[in-house]
């Protein structure tokens, strides 16, 4: 991805990924980044849902931790039907 746009919240576009990449081929992909101690919400997990059903891009979710912090990876489940995200692990 060579371009990059981070976009500006506020207001009403809570839920949005705070990430936008895309490709000059058309390729995109959507990234929630949530700082160490912060919590993925119901919300955004929909709104990624919603963006890989309706749009069919990528969607991702990026930790920043301190470095040398152990973490452990979760994984989600984005249920298509229902655009209800689900935490596996």
């Amino acid at each position: 991805f060579r371009e990059v746009h981070a976009k500006i919240k506020h207001g009403d576009e809570r839920g949005e990924p705070d990430v936008f990449l895309f490709k000059d081929d058309g390729q995109t992909m959507f990234i929630e980044v949530k700082k160490d101690g912060d919590r993925i919400t119901d919300f955004q997990l929909e709104t990624l849902a919603q963006i890989k059903a309706i749009l069919g891009s990528e969607v991702g979710i990026a930790r920043v931790i301190k470095e040398g912090k152990p973490y452990t990876a979760k994984t989600f489940e984005l249920d298509l039907e229902t655009y209800a995200g689900k935490r596996m692990r």
